[in-house]
């Protein structure tokens, strides 16, 4: 698999054994009923995008899901946005402001925050935020402090923050928007990487792992108190590049890649109540999956294990503890996933290691 990072000639490509879903990930905001008690998912059909991408950024705002930007092959991204509308089941396509892939995306209230990315084929990052709001179906612009991509969002409170990425070098920069006044503040992660992880839950933001040098890890887990604006900081079992994370109930899990073959498929597991951690494990090693919550359930969807690309979804009950497993209509990586309501959505990918090999499929998901 590959990363990717802007020069001055082209996109070039970095190759890496590549994990998470930070590229195609949903991100991890979206707006599903953390009161809902849910025991199964079930497969209501396949839909289409209206272009085949991966290394999109998705996220919802009412009955609304996204899925924005993507790429399609070297010097090949989009500022396409795909909205679906969970009641009538029906597709619209608006734009970003710019091409781009490898954004982030985050949901608060009625509105969903794309931000940053890179821009194939230039020496640049995006710095831009392209905001929707659901209740109007208007957009609107804001920006970033820095230019970057392979960044991570999240949200708790009022505060939507974005951290991280990749701006030339490594970035520790968090830019947090404050949705009750329109400001942007700038801080700082505890150290600079890109390709990490970040999730809200509650009055916490976690920001996960990361690349901090050239095939080398962090195990760094920033905590952001919206509530005090006080950080600290723990830690995962271990080093970890291309987070994905997701929240339900009291518990925050997270995965990504790892340097050590036999810890791939470990899931770390943080429970808010007490502040301690756990490790569980997908039901077959994989990365490059996408996860997202929906209720009292977790979901890790498709993957791969170097070559072979998967079609299993893992979800986990927060409640009881246990996992259980479906399946996609076909195998993918590098997915996006997104929830809205009990609807879940999981959108394009790579249906091999080859980044030409893309799909616009769209599989239908209901939690029950």
């Amino acid at each position: 698999m590959k990363k990717f990072t802007s020069t001055s000639a082209a996109l070039i490509l970095i190759v890496v054994l590549l994990s998470g879903s930070t590229s195609c990930k949903k991100h991890k905001d979206e707006t599903s009923s953390s009161e809902a008690n849910y025991s199964n998912i079930v497969y209501k059909g396949t839909t289409n995008l209206s272009q085949a991408r991966c290394y999109m950024a998705g996220s919802s705002a009412g009955k609304k899901i996204l899925f924005a930007g993507g790429f399609q092959g070297p010097n090949t991204d989009f500022n396409t946005v795909d909205i679906y509308d969970i009641v009538s089941g029906d597709w619209s396509v608006a734009h970003l402001s710019e091409d781009k892939f490898l954004l982030a995306a985050v949901s608060s209230g009625n509105k969903v925050f794309f931000g940053g990315g890179f821009l194939a084929g230039t020496s640049t990052n995006s710095k831009s935020v392209d905001v929707y709001d659901a209740s109007t179906g208007e957009w609107s612009f804001t920006e970033l402090s820095q230019a970057r991509g392979a960044l991570a969002a999240a949200a708790a409170g009022n505060l939507v923050v974005f951290a991280g990425g990749a701006a030339g070098g490594y970035s520790d920069v968090v830019d947090q928007y404050n949705t009750s006044t329109g400001h942007w503040t700038t801080d700082h992660l505890s150290g600079a990487r890109d390709y990490l992880g970040g999730v809200g839950s509650r009055n916490k933001i976690f920001f996960a792992g990361g690349m901090i040098g050239n095939n080398i890890y962090s195990k760094d887990v920033d905590i952001y108190d919206a509530t005090t604006g006080q950080w600290s900081v723990s830690h995962l079992s271990t080093e970890r590049d291309m987070m994905t994370a997701s929240a339900a109930g009291n518990k925050v899990l997270f995965t990504g890649e790892t340097q050590d073959p036999s810890l791939i498929g470990l899931v770390d597991i943080y429970d808010m109540n007490t502040s301690l951690w756990t490790t569980s494990l997908l039901s077959a090693p994989r990365e490059g999956t996408a996860s997202v919550s929906v209720g009292n359930l977790v979901l890790f969807a498709g993957g791969n294990h170097g070559s072979i690309v998967s079609d299993v979804i893992d979800f986990y009950n927060v409640n009881t503890g246990k996992w259980s497993v479906a399946k996609l209509s076909s195998p993918r990586m590098h997915i996006t996933a997104v929830v809205a309501g009990d609807k879940i959505l999981f959108g394009g990918g790579k249906t091999s290691l080859n980044d030409s090999d893309v799909t616009a499929t769209v599989d239908i998901f209901q939690a029950e």
